[in-house]
């Protein structure tokens, strides 16, 4: 088999103002050759070569303007940067602006094979897989940089700025609360993933079949063609130390290297073993009972987009801002928008084991290379039973459990919480010891902060591990029901109804592609205390379903007796559709300003009142989804004690109808025509998106945005002869 596709898009600009939009690319190719083998009646094997060929990309409508737009010291940058586009600045409350620049190309290569073998009441089934995986990639997402303006800088105190700043006047003044740039390198890695499987489905009688079976996996870490990689090595001693006298642990080390000389980001596994057992028992003819357990291993690397090899620094480079020369909580400017980076930009710099000290006193984020890997049980418990009349009625649990899971990345600088009791204390500029030794950024200078040399790795800014930290923690319980009604060849009728639960303390590691705000980490130091329920919790969901052929016309129950001209009109009708009734899923609060000084942790407010539901339809409460005077701005240097998510409040659910009506007209006996009308939405129902969650916002609580399609009909005609 062959296939081939190719696609493009182009943005959408009607103010011609050649700025915010994306133009797309994709394509692939596709080979597979194949062979299925009977090497006996009782034996039968099938193999597949297969190679994937893919290429996709993005490129803004602001690539290639001149950066001397922003200033001469922008100018001065131009040379620097790797991608020509412009900066982003984003306002709290008001907007934000995008302009990602992405290139990839895939080659995969797929050899796999299995062998089916009868023996006697054993059906046994064998076989495994290797993968090879090419993938030449380069993105920039800030490689012009990326600011932030909020209301700290235009507050009257920086430590309760609820209420009396501006993030649009800071905007205008030039202070951005945080900015960051990331030059960025090409990268052309490659992959290895084999495994081996078995499977034996023993069938005990006729009323029993026990199906065990086992699947060893072999995943290798990413290497890259020029070995620019990097590994977090957290207990590693830091050569700065003696220079300075201080006892500083924490390096990143590139692979292949005197540090760290494998070539992959992670350590190899060879111990992931995965079985699974399936029971089906029917003790009665109309009675069926199926249980099943299985474990699926999670290498972290294959599901956490922050471990790919462009975002190693040496190949994507990060370059932090210095908003405040004390620190998050200073009304005191360090540098501007229009001068963010006057020491320059830190270059990404290859496979150079003895440049790595330009990382020192900056953010730096590897993996840590012998992170545990993740994995997922999955259990349930299933009972069928047939009724009278055509109908089937079933009900069964379901549950999983994710252990080691991965956060997107795991924050290992941050303050330890018993150092927050100094309070303002923690921003005293205090004299810098590594002043003379890191020559850029926020240590750079003749003094720093107390609470910077108070922080585990106090030589660098955040110190995160990509790896996930193998410290998440799901739980998934559901109660499952459906009922089945069939009504012979004029079609069936179904309900399925799940109540479940689901709880974490990590979600979704792309967050950036979900429609619906996702909780974050506020305290690093406590993950015990980030445990909620997960941001796409559902409690209800139920599902309806139907095709039905109407009851008219020759042969049915109503104008059965209809002649042939009468039939045609009435005859041959038909229904089907589908209606989703879902519960919201669940709000993260969080505050605008984080004025924790926690340097590394998250802020979420207080809840000062147990009354935050408004009980009122959704259309009365877009300007106020829920009652924001239950949260309050914490003092300063403390956290806030709402958790991850709110277990109270939730946004938009749905409730959605899809409909068809479908007419079937026999012109003769061998010809015939079908006529169908398909109604998307067909109430006109709005799903309304997330209201603004971040507290000391002008968006708090309010509802902006809407989810999914309006009403949308089609009309299909088929001739069938």
């Amino acid at each position: 088999r062959y296939t081939w596709w190719d696609g493009t898009s182009l943005p959408s600009d009607p103010f011609k103002t050649h700025f915010g939009g994306l133009a797309s690319y994709t394509g692939s190719q596709n080979v597979v050759v194949g062979d299925t083998l009977t090497f006996s009646p009782k034996t039968v094997g099938d193999f597949r070569l297969a190679y994937v060929r893919a290429r996709n990309g993005f490129i803004p409508e602001q690539y290639g303007d001149p950066l001397s737009l922003f200033g001469p010291n922008w100018a001065a940058l131009a040379s620097q940067v790797t991608i020509p586009v412009t900066p982003l600045a984003s306002i709290a409350g008001i907007y934000g602006l995008g302009g990602v620049y992405n290139r990839a190309i895939v080659n995969d290569y797929f050899l796999s094979g299995s062998i089916i073998r009868v023996l006697g009441r054993h059906t046994l089934k064998f076989g495994g897989e290797v993968r090879r995986n090419e993938w030449n990639f380069a993105q920039g997402t800030t490689s012009a940089g990326s600011f932030s303006f909020d209301p700290t800088f235009t507050s009257a105190n920086p430590l309760a700025p609820a209420g009396t700043g501006f993030s649009v006047a800071s905007f205008f003044l030039g202070y951005p609360s945080s900015g960051t740039l990331a030059g960025v390198a090409p990268t052309d890695s490659l992959e290895y993933y084999g495994a081996l499987y078995f499977q034996d489905t023993y069938n005990v009688n006729r009323r029993l079949t026990i199906t065990p079976g086992i699947r060893w996996d072999w995943p290798q870490g990413f290497t890259e063609k020029n070995d620019r990689l990097t590994v977090l090595l957290p207990h590693a001693t830091d050569p700065l130390g003696t220079a300075v006298g201080l006892p500083l642990k924490g390096q990143i080390a590139l692979v292949n290297s005197p540090a760290y000389p494998d070539r992959t980001q992670i350590m190899a596994h060879h111990e992931l073993f995965a079985p699974r057992l399936n029971v089906a028992f029917s003790p009665y003819d109309n009675t069926s009972i199926r249980a099943g357990y299985g474990l699926s291993w999670i290498p972290p690397d294959m599901v956490n987009y922050s471990m790919s090899p462009f975002q190693s620094p040496v190949n994507a480079a990060q370059t932090t801002m210095v908003p405040s020369i004390g620190g998050t909580s200073s009304l005191i400017p360090a540098a501007t928008f229009q001068n963010p980076f006057p020491g320059g930009l830190v270059p990404t710099i290859g496979h150079k084991p003895s440049a790595l000290g330009i990382f020192e006193g900056q953010s730096i984020a590897s993996p840590i290379p012998n992170e545990r890997y993740g994995y997922a049980q999955q259990w349930n418990l299933e009972v069928e039973q047939q009724l009278p009349k055509n109908w089937a009625f079933d009900v069964g649990y379901a549950g999983s459990k994710g252990t080691h899971l991965s956060f997107s990345t795991v924050q290992l600088n941050q303050l330890p919480d018993s150092q927050l009791a100094q309070g303002a204390n923690l921003n005293t500029q205090v004299p810098n010891p590594f002043h003379g030794y890191i020559q850029a950024g926020l240590l750079s200078g003749s003094t720093v902060s107390r609470g910077q040399l108070l922080r585990p790795y106090p030589q660098f800014q955040s110190f995160q591990d990509t790896a996930g930290g193998a410290v998440g923690d799901s739980h998934w319980d559901s109660l499952q029901t459906r009922l089945l009604k069939r009504f012979g060849s004029a079609g069936v009728l179904q309900g399925a109804y799940i109540w479940s639960r689901l709880i974490s303390n990590t979600d979704t590691l792309t967050s950036w592609l979900e429609t619906h705000g996702t909780g974050g980490v506020q305290d690093w130091n406590n993950l015990r205390g980030e445990k909620s329920l997960a941001s796409f919790d559902v409690p209800n969901r139920f599902v309806a379903s139907y095709v039905l052929e109407l009851p008219f016309g020759a042969g049915h129950s109503f104008l059965a007796n209809a002649g042939p001209v009468v039939n045609r009109i009435v005859g041959g009708w038909m229904v089907n559709g589908i209606t989703t009734l879902q519960s919201g899923f669940p709000l993260a609060i969080t505050t605008a300003s984080n004025i924790t000084g926690s340097q590394g942790g998250g802020s979420r407010p207080n809840v000062v009142s147990m009354n935050k539901k408004i009980t009122a339809p959704a259309q009365n409460r877009l300007n106020k989804w829920f009652n924001t005077a239950a949260f309050a701005q914490p003092a300063a240097f403390t956290f806030g004690n709402e958790s991850r998510t709110d277990n109270q409040l939730r946004d938009h659910g749905i409730a959605n109808w899809d409909f068809a009506l479908a007419k079937d007209v026999a012109v003769s006996e061998a010809l015939s025509f079908e006529f169908k009308t398909e109604v998307f939405n067909l109430f006109n129902r709005q799903q309304f998106g997330d209201p603004g969650t971040a507290m000391g916002t002008p968006t708090f609580g309010v509802v902006s945005s809407t989810i999914g399609n309006p009403r949308l009909i089609q009309f299909s005609g088929r001739l069938s002869f």
